[in-house]
């Protein structure tokens, strides 16, 4: 049987009916902390989650590994790998700085609501204290475009908070940009597809009536009412307050 180009050639590039190829540049993402920290600490809230959209220039669409252990049926067969519990593997993310350093900043601000806010020469003993989840876990949206412009998928990473931060050196012999680098984990992610596509407040209320995480996910009802609980009004919140 010969290969049809002109039938490949469509599969891959005949406009939004083929599938095509994603490109690594075609993407955006939003960054949804807690909301605390805009009230804990110095930052401008709407305008900087805003700015973080496009300061963003390279990301880790996150992944998960399957742990087993191997097993022999009887004591004279092969083994054979049993796997029992998925991990999460954390995802790097590296963005653009402004002058003012404030994409550091926001990150290790965040950092503070986790470990305590003792980057300030009036810290005292009680910034020390750690935080409890539910006060420094935020949500990261992953998007990814076709070439026309249209969202065609979407991942949406769960209870995220930034475990690493740490910033490009500063050297005389370049006049690049300053970076900084982030590794965030997380509990879970799930991920929006094809039908949900070009209006991000419609695909946030999709997935606050669950249709879309039952659609992709046929996750329980458990998991689904801890979606809504937690994770869905925390993305309608704040994606309210940056007017999305």
């Amino acid at each position: 049987m010969s290969m049809n180009v002109n039938k490949f050639r469509a599969e891959l590039f005949a406009g939004r009916t083929a599938r095509g190829l994603a490109k690594q540049s075609k993407f955006d993402v939003f960054m949804f902390p807690p909301t605390k920290i805009f009230t804990r600490f110095s930052l401008t809230g709407a305008s900087v989650l805003k700015e973080m959209r496009f300061r963003v220039e390279n990301v880790q669409i996150p992944g998960r590994s399957v742990q087993s252990f191997p097993h022999k049926d009887v004591g004279y067969n092969l083994p054979r790998e049993i796997g029992y519990q998925a991990q999460y593997e954390p995802i790097s993310a590296i963005l653009l700085v402004g002058k003012d350093i404030g994409e550091k900043k926001f990150l290790t601000d965040w950092q503070g609501l986790i470990v305590g806010n003792h980057l300030s020469p009036l810290a005292s003993n009680s910034d020390t204290l750690v935080g409890y989840p539910d006060d420094y876990s935020g949500i990261i949206n992953i998007n990814q475009y076709g070439d026309d412009g249209f969202l065609t998928y979407t991942c949406v990473i769960s209870e995220a908070f930034p475990k690493t931060v740490f910033i490009s050196p500063s050297q005389w012999a370049s006049d690049d940009f300053h970076r900084v680098t982030v590794t965030f984990v997380y509990r879970r992610f799930w991920e929006l597809g094809t039908s949900l596509l070009n209006d991000p407040k419609a695909l946030l209320g999709q997935i606050a009536t669950g249709a879309a995480v039952q659609a992709v996910g046929k996750i329980g009802q458990n998991a689904l009412q801890s979606v809504r609980n937690r994770d869905v009004q925390g993305i309608l919140g704040r994606a309210g307050a940056v007017g999305l």
